[in-house]
């Protein structure tokens, strides 16, 4: 894709790429943790707990915390920001 392409994506394509490319990223890092998996329990003591899975090699996903709610002056303040990253003015 070329940068031209890129900038007339809509918010939904934009959206459909990035899953896209998060869903193969999942699958590469399930592939990388087979290996490790299979790895491990050729080496492990059988009677030592259960086998691992791919899953345990794998990164742990980033639980996201609940968002807080904002008072009126602190939504002020991202408002001015993001007017002046977009080169906006401030009346």
């Amino acid at each position: 894709m070329s940068k031209r392409e890129f900038w007339h994506l809509t918010l939904a394509q934009l959206d459909a790429l990035i899953k896209r490319y998060n869903d193969a990223q999942e699958w590469l890092n399930f592939r990388a943790g087979l290996i490790c998996a299979v790895i491990a329990n050729a080496h492990r003591d059988p009677k030592k707990g259960k086998a691992f899975t791919p899953k345990d090699f794998m990164p742990k996903k980033e639980v996201k915390q609940k968002p807080t709610k904002l008072t009126g002056e602190q939504m002020l303040e991202r408002a001015k920001m993001i007017t002046i990253s977009f080169d906006g003015e401030i009346k």
